[in-house]
C-alpha cells in the first residue's frame, strides 16, 4: 500500500510518528512523509538540516520530504506563524507532487491545520484520508484564547470542524474525545473511532525493581507546559515534611520550566526538587531505573484532561507506579489498571497525601508497577496498534474502491 503521511514533526524530532512510519515500511508499505525541518522544541533548525540537501531523502525505508516551513521560535505569535507556514508549504507541495497513493494518514498533535494539505491531497488523488486526532481542536487554543465568544476562537472552531469533516475517518486516542468532536465540531459518530496510542516498548526491558538508595525518587518526565500544571507538584512537595526521605526529579523542558523553577526557589525547595533538563529518548531508561514512582499532572481547563497522555503509557511500560493529579480518561486508566493513585486536576493536597503514602509504603510500589505493565501489554503495544491500523487502512481503501 502507498501511504502519504502528513505530519509537521518527524525524525530526528522525538515523536511516535517516526516509529509508526518505519513500522509501516517494515511491513512492506511504501511510505512518504511530508514534514517540516526539525526544530522542536527550541524553534531552532537542527544542525545539518539547514540546507536543501536534507529536504528529500530516504530515512530507514521512509521517503521523507521536508518543506521549508518557518521554525517555531518563541511565543504564541511565532508558533501561529509556524503552524500557518507548514500548512501553506505542505499544501503547495501536495499540489506540485507527482505520485500515486492509496491513502492519506494525518498524524495530528497540533495544529488541526495539518488536515488542510490532506484535504487537498484527497481531492487531487481521489483517495481516502484518515485523521488521527491526538490534540483536540478548537479546545487546544484555549491556552491562548480564553474567551469562547471571541472571533479567533469561533474561527478556529469553524476551521476545526471543516478539517475533521473533510476526512473520511477520524481516530481519537481516548473515549472522551469522541463526544467532544460530535458536540463541538458536529462530526458524525459513525465517522469516529477510538485508537489507543502505543508507547515505546523499549521501556519493557527496564527492571521492575528500581535502583535502591536512601530516598524515594519521584520522577516527572516530559513536557513542562501550561497543560501539565507542574506547579501542583511543587505545591504538593511544599506540604510534605522536608525531613522525609524523598526527592522529586523533573526531566524535560517546556514553556513553563522557568516559572516552575522560580516557584521552587520561592518556596526554598531546591533540596527536594531537582531539574535535569531535556534528554534524548535513548537516555530515558537511566531515569526510569532511578524512579521509584512517576508523577503525572494535567490541567482540567482544556481538552488535555480528555486524553490519556503518552507519558502515562511510558510509565506503565516501565513498570513504575504512578501518582497523578488529573481528571478524565487518564484517571480512569490509572484506577482500572491499579497502577497507582489519582486525584482530580489541581488537587495539590491530595497529591501530597498520595506521595506520602508511597513514602510510607514502599513495599507496595513494585506490585502497582507490575499491574501497570500488565495493562500496557494488553492495550498499548506497537503490534496491537499497527495491526489495527493495517486492518483499518485496508478496509478504507477497499471501501473506497467499491464506491468508485
Amino acid at each position: 500500500m502507498r501511504i502519504l503521511v502528513i505530519s509537521q514533526y518527524y525524525y530526528p524530532e522525538q515523536f511516535r510518528i517516526t516509529d509508526i512510519c518505519e513500522e509501516f515500511a517494515h511491513r512492506g508499505h511504501d511510505v512518504t512523509v511530508i514534514c517540516a525541518p526539525p526544530n522542536y522544541p527550541e524553534g531552532k533548525i537542527y544542525p545539518g538540516y539547514e540546507n536543501e540537501s536534507r529536504q528529500d531523502e530516504v530515512v530507514h525505508g521512509v521517503h521523507v520530504i521536508r518543506v521549508p516551513a518557518r521554525p517555531r521560535y518563541q511565543g504564541s505569535i511565532n508558533l501561529a506563524r509556524n503552524y500557518l507556514s507548514y500548512m501553506l508549504q505542505a499544501s503547495w507541495k501536495v499540489l506540485r507532487m507527482h505520485g500515486d497513493f492509496d491513502i492519506i494518514y494525518v498524524w495530528e498533535i497540533s495544529p488541526v491545520s495539518l488536515g488542510f494539505p490532506a484535504i487537498i491531497a484527497r481531492k487531487k488523488w481521489h483517495i481516502p484520508a484518515l485523521f488521527y486526532c491526538l490534540d483536540v481542536w478548537p479546545d487546544a487554543i484555549k491556552e491562548v484564547v480564553h474567551n469562547e465568544k471571541s472571533l479567533l476562537y469561533q474561527a478556529t472552531r469553524w476551521f476545526s470542524s471543516f478539517v475533521y469533516n473533510g476526512m473520511d475517518f477520524v481516530l481519537v486516542k481516548s473515549k472522551s474525545f469522541k463526544p467532544y468532536l460530535q458536540q463541538v465540531c458536529h462530526v458524525p459518530a459513525d465517522k469516529i473511532d477510538i485508537m489507543y496510542e502505543h508507547a515505546e516498548e523499549g521501556y519493557l526491558c527496564i527492571s521492575e525493581e528500581p535502583e535502591r538508595n536512601d530516598v524515594v525518587d519521584f520522577m516527572f518526565l516530559g513536557n513542562i507546559g501550561k497543560s501539565q500544571q507542574c506547579e501542583v507538584i511543587v505545591d504538593a512537595v511544599r506540604e510534605l515534611d522536608a525531613s522525609l526521605p524523598f526527592i522529586v526529579h523533573f526531566v524535560g523542558s517546556g514553556s513553563m520550566l522557568s516559572s516552575v523553577q522560580h516557584r521552587v526557589q520561592d518556596y526554598g525547595l531546591e533540596d527536594k526538587i531537582l531539574f535535569h533538563g531535556r534528554h534524548p529518548l535513548d537516555e530515558m531508561p537511566k531515569y526510569y531505573n532511578l524512579a521509584d514512582v512517576c508523577i503525572l499532572t494535567l490541567s482540567d481547563n482544556d481538552a488535555s484532561c480528555l486524553t490519556v497522555p503518552a507519558k502515562l503509557q511510558g510509565y506503565m511500560a516501565a513498570a513504575r507506579p504512578v501518582v497523578a493529579a488529573t481528571s478524565g480518561d487518564a484517571q480512569e486508566v490509572i484506577e482500572e489498571s491499579g497502577c497507582g493513585f489519582c486525584v482530580n486536576s489541581g488537587d495539590s493536597h491530595g497529591l501530597a497525601r498520595d506521595m506520602l503514602y508511597c513514602i510510607d509504603h514502599q513495599e507496595k510500589l513494585t506490585e502497582m508497577g507490575k499491574k501497570g505493565r500488565k495493562f500496557f501489554l494488553q492495550n498499548y503495544t506497537k503490534k496491537i496498534f499497527m495491526d489495527k491500523m493495517d486492518t483499518l487502512f485496508n478496509r478504507m481503501v477497499s471501501m473506497h474502491h467499491n464506491d468508485c
